[in-house]
């Protein structure tokens, strides 16, 4: 079938063959406009029928490149693939806006939504305003052949939109035109890269995996208690599998086995509901990478895609192109990403972002440790998750050992009902008394110490203890509470003033003097909160909110080796004071803890926690994304919503520090400007500190900035060679720092 009739007059065109691309590879291969044009359109139709939205979706594809009918593009696209020499061709020329003005033409019921995808699927979805004026502005295409039109019938997907989901109904079929376009065009323009998109294994062949890995576990484990419970969460998770698309939760105490069990659950549900892919969202880098290895072990390489912004591409584990690609697009069966990957790129309005959003319909969505789900962006991330769920036919699950008060109304009661909101109406409860597990599960006795203590003092005491974890809320108390300590091999700092190398090394320093019973402390900030499989006898804490303290209470006596219950102490450093959230979360706890809270691990304990936090936080729409994606008339501003939907104020200066193989990326790119690989792999080796800090160490010439230039900001790195130590990282508030630098 043609896509476009004979044009009246085709003394109109200029060329006798409309190109879309001329291939690099010497031989001059042509594509035209019409062939890139079904390619895309046969994608892109395919990609939305998930979410019942096929005809408009292929019509998008159809259309996306008319723009490359005028004169000035043939020209520029001739000329510049040195297929023809062009006299006096443009350098550059625009096809996307025009293309979008007659597009939306055509069709003026869906005019807006045409407009929004076919302009922005180079530069990115447009604000209105600036997608209106631009459209204003566009030059007006000559010479286009009679395009056939197509009935679009959106009927199907209509009962599934509403005012609070369009948005993403525009940015679903934004991903299906950009992915589809990205894969047609590679496809011509690089057809090895296209071949090794390969097919990965079934669901039901993954599942099949699974079995054979718990089976071999249950076979080969100590006949505990403990392990007795994680089999039987893991049964109860199958058969929760048969129920219906919707939201779950799974609340299994730290060191219950959710991580396995949860995937249970989500494998089975995904066969029994014809789902095609899992998606595992994460909240912390340093903990994704060790979900993901679990997964390949049981899975396959080839199967399982780690998205996140601390990859090392030259890590021989993570080479493998094929990966690479699905990770451009989450075309795997199982997916582990973070929360900031995920929601951002739910709110996005880049192209490489959104790519990936049709491959969130007909999934099963896992968000792990939902309680770090940042209260300040709560209302749009649970309204995301609806979206996806009404919309996408998506099923979420959310594990924890402490559910947070996501279910109903969610309420700061602060009067003003324009703040509460209501959250997810129905939650299934997958273990059938998460009271009782609780109970059965205990292996820590939580201790509320109300004295202040002194760094000193807090060292002293740590120092009685033979094997320790000590948690403190910010860098600047765990570096002061190590000052204090012995400084042998025996006494291991972490914070975020190490690089994620260095952090990675370290836990694995932990975790092999604790397999060998041997002398060891630790002074860390949270990142060893959540997800770390560590296990300790004892564990001190500082006061925090009750979500982190029973996260910290995860790493003692996890395994449940110990006799008795393993002792976890929450103390109070002297003339401390905390702000933001973690004073709320400290205050919220008070409350409880006057009240009589009895059983800090009851599930009930935890809800109660929440609700007396969200009771003291100004608003859980911060950025006010919401007020921004309401709108009866489509207008919306794409580009202002994804930068103020930020999970991670990018506030600090980030500083590539000479730990490890960073000494070599420094010397590498005083040569040349890094490659992409090197650049991804130089953010592990970075270490963001605060705007003052830097500003400190550039007064003094500790770091210095390289490859700054006119298109790039340029990179700071570690200039004093006394900037980095080997067990504190970063460090700060050093005597050398109030001499002179003198090189």
């Amino acid at each position: 079938m043609s896509l476009y009739n004979k044009p009246k007059d085709m003394k109109t065109f200029c060329y006798s063959r409309k190109l879309a691309h001329v291939s690099a590879d010497g031989e001059k291969r042509v594509q035209t406009i019409e062939e890139h044009c079904l390619g895309v359109s046969s994608l892109a139709m395919k990609f939305a029928e998930p979410f019942f939205s096929q005809d408009i979706s292929a019509e998008i594809g159809l259309l996306h490149d008319i723009g490359k009918y005028s004169d000035d593009f043939q020209a520029y696209i001739r000329n510049c693939s040195g297929y023809e020499k062009i006299d006096n061709a443009p350098i550059r020329t625009e096809h996307s806006i025009p293309g979008a003005k007659v597009a939306g033409s055509f069709y003026p019921q869906f005019q807006r939504i045409i407009e929004y995808c076919i302009a922005g699927h180079h530069s990115g979805l447009h604000d209105y305003s600036d997608l209106a004026s631009k459209l204003i502005g566009a030059k007006q295409l000559e010479g286009l052949p009679q395009i056939e039109h197509h009935t679009i019938d959106v009927s199907k997907v209509m009962p599934h939109l509403d005012e609070m989901n369009f948005h993403l109904w525009i940015r679903l079929l934004f991903s299906c035109l950009v992915d589809a376009d990205y894969l047609d065009t590679e496809k011509f323009m690089q057809p090895d890269k296209s071949d090794k998109r390969d097919k990965k294994d079934n669901l039901a062949t993954l599942r099949d995996k699974l079995e054979t890995y718990l089976a071999k576990i249950r076979g080969t484990a100590n006949k505990t208690e403990l392990n007795k419970t994680r089999s039987e969460i893991q049964d109860r998770c199958k058969e929760y599998a048969t129920k219906g698309t919707g939201f779950y939760s799974l609340t299994v105490p730290t060191g219950g086995g959710k991580t396995l069990a949860g995937m249970q659950w989500a494998i089975n549900h995904a066969i029994k509901h014809n789902k095609k892919r899992i998606v595992v969202a994460i909240p912390y880098t340093s903990i994704i990478t060790q979900n993901a290895e679990i997964f390949r072990q049981i899975f396959g390489m080839q199967n399982v895609v780690e998205h996140h912004s601390n990859i090392d591409e030259s890590d021989g584990q993570r080479t493998d192109e094929r990966r690479n690609l699905a990770a451009e697009n989450w075309d795997a069966p199982i997916i582990v990403t973070t929360n900031v990957q995920l929601f951002e790129s739910l709110y996005s309005c880049k192209p490489a972002k959104c790519r990936k959003l049709h491959n969130l319909s007909d999934c099963v969505l896992i968000l792990d440790e939902v309680q770090t789900l940042p209260v300040e962006f709560l209302r749009p991330i649970l309204e995301s998750l609806k979206a996806l769920n009404k919309l996408c036919n998506t099923s979420v699950l959310f594990t924890t050992a402490s559910q947070p008060a996501i279910e109903g109304k969610i309420s700061c009661n602060s009067g003003n009902p324009s703040i509460d909101f209501m959250g997810i109406e129905h939650i299934i409860e997958i273990i059938e008394a998460p009271d009782k597990l609780a109970v059965k599960l205990k292996r820590t006795d939580i201790h509320f110490n109300k004295a202040e203590q002194s760094f000193e003092e807090l060292a002293a005491a740590i120092s009685r203890h033979r094997q320790i974890l000590c948690i403190v809320n910010t860098r600047k108390e765990a570096k002061k509470i190590f000052d204090f300590l012995p400084q042998d091999e025996s006494t291991i700092h972490l914070s975020r003033m190490m690089c994620s190398v260095h952090i990675s090394k370290i836990i694995s320093k932990i975790k092999k003097r604790l397999e060998n019973n041997q002398l060891v402390r630790v002074i860390s900030t949270q990142l060893i909160e959540a997800g770390v499989d560590l296990d300790f006898p004892s564990v001190y804490r500082e006061e925090s909110g009750l979500d982190s303290i029973l996260q910290a209470a995860g790493r003692c006596n996890r395994e449940g080796k110990m006799k008795a219950n393993g002792k976890v102490e929450v103390f109070r450093i002297k003339g401390s004071q905390h702000y933001g959230l973690i004073g709320k979360g400290i205050y919220a706890l008070n409350e409880l803890l006057s009240c009589g809270m009895d059983n800090p691990f009851n599930p009930a304990s935890m809800k109660q926690y929440f609700k007396q936090l969200y009771g003291r936080v100004n608003g859980f729409d911060k950025q006010g994304i919401m007020s921004l994606i309401f709108s009866t008339e489509f207008k919306y501003p794409f580009r202002e919503i994804a930068n103020k939907f930020k999970l991670i104020d990018n506030i600090g200066t980030p500083i590539l520090v000479n730990y490890g193989e960073g000494e070599k990326i420094i010397e590498a790119i005083s040569h040349e400007f890094p490659s992409h690989e090197l650049m991804r792999k130089l953010q592990r080796y970075m270490v963001t500190v605060s705007d003052k800090d830097a500003e400190n160490m550039i007064r003094y010439g500790r770091i210095r900035k390289m490859l700054e230039s006119e298109n790039f900001s340029g990179i700071w790195v570690q200039n004093d060679p006394k900037l980095y130590d080997d067990k504190a990282g970063v460090v700060l508030d050093n005597q050398w720092i109030k001499e002179i630098y003198i090189k």
